[in-house]
């Protein structure tokens, strides 16, 4: 059986990379954030010893840190551990102490939870949390480590941001393939016909390759460039666009057909562009139209390693339809991007 199909997708959604594309938000002390895997980082520890963390990376905001509901640390070595685990802070100035509120044990992939999320494997670790209580004027994130011996931690990016899933699964006229570099053919002198094919692939993530967990040869890890085609049908207007497209709460016209429930009691809105759980919102905007990378997972029920890749939407190919009231269809081409 082929568990390659494509079932309700997820696509994840890093903040980082946003807040620094709109100049709200910069890494302290290098370009690892977001989902740039080109570089290997490593952090040269001591002693930790205990439950002591210690701040491996940090990313500070303009503004006020925006929803979080994911955490994903990739081309990480976190797996050659004998105890130890990572986590997430949020603080500012004058709040040190605020943690990320934790799930009870929830990993999407290779990231059990104790008091850490402790990663069983090297290779790459994705886990869900909870929205944290943010400090009120909480401004810093920051990835903590913990390791009970002194060690050389190394990871490629590190990225934070929203999960957003589609309401459905697409129509099922969908076209998953793989694409490759090209394949140049010749003649020779002799009349032989030769090839020279031009292997399309992820670089590797320190000594794995791209998605890979535990040990192998990135040489021989799998090669093309994956593509999907889809399209959703009947979607909700309050799926695709939501019901305000402005950064401001103010609601002007009260007959404007907004669903109940996105209405404050003063009859203002109750969310923004940036705070509406809407495709447009959450997926389109966030990435700038596309041209921003992202985690895509076809099937948001298969959590196995080779369910991910980082994609970028293709030609600018989103095309929303309304196809009856207030309902639209959409289609649009997703590339896997390194």
């Amino acid at each position: 059986m082929a568990y390659q199909n494509v079932g309700t997708p997820r696509f994840y959604i890093d903040y980082f990379q946003f807040a620094m594309a709109t100049a709200t938000g910069s890494p302290y002390n290098d370009a690892s954030f977001g989902l740039n895997t080109s570089k290997q980082y490593s952090h040269s520890t001591t002693d930790f010893g205990g439950n002591v963390h210690k701040t491996f990376k940090s990313f500070h905001f303009t503004g006020a840190i925006p929803k979080l509901n994911y955490i994903a640390v990739l081309g990480h070595n976190f797996g050659d551990f004998t105890t130890g685990g990572f986590n997430l802070r949020l603080d500012s100035a004058t709040v040190t102490d605020d943690y990320v509120e934790r799930p009870s044990d929830y990993e999407i992939v290779n990231a059990d939870f104790s008091s850490n999320y402790n990663a069983q494997y090297s290779g790459f670790s994705i886990v869900k949390i909870t929205e944290p209580s943010t400090p009120e004027d909480a401004n810093r994130i920051k990835f903590r480590l913990q390791a009970s011996e002194a060690y050389n931690i190394k990871g490629s990016a590190f990225s934070t941001g929203n999960i957003y899933e589609m309401p459905h699964s697409p129509n099922l006229s969908l076209t998953m393939s793989r694409e490759y570099g090209g394949i140049k053919e010749f003649t020779t002198m002799n009349g032989s016909s030769m090839s020279n094919t031009m292997w399309s692939k992820p670089p590797a993530w320190g000594e794995l390759g791209a998605w890979e967990l535990g040990s192998g040869n990135p040489a021989l890890s799998r090669s093309g460039r994956r593509t999907w085609d889809l399209k959703f049908s009947y979607l909700d207007d309050s799926d695709v666009f939501g019901s305000n497209q402005s950064l401001s709460l103010i609601r002007h016209d009260q007959t404007d057909g907004a669903d109940s429930g996105d209405i404050a009691n003063d009859g203002n809105f109750n969310y923004t562009l940036l705070t509406d759980e809407n495709f447009f919102s959450q997926v389109w905007h966030k990435t700038l139209g596309g041209t921003l990378p992202f985690i895509f997972q076809p099937d948001k029920d298969n959590n196995n390693p080779d369910q991910f890749a980082i994609c970028k939407f293709k030609d600018n190919s989103l095309k929303a339809t309304q196809s009856a009231f207030n309902v639209y269809d959409i289609s649009l081409s997703i590339e896997e991007a390194w």
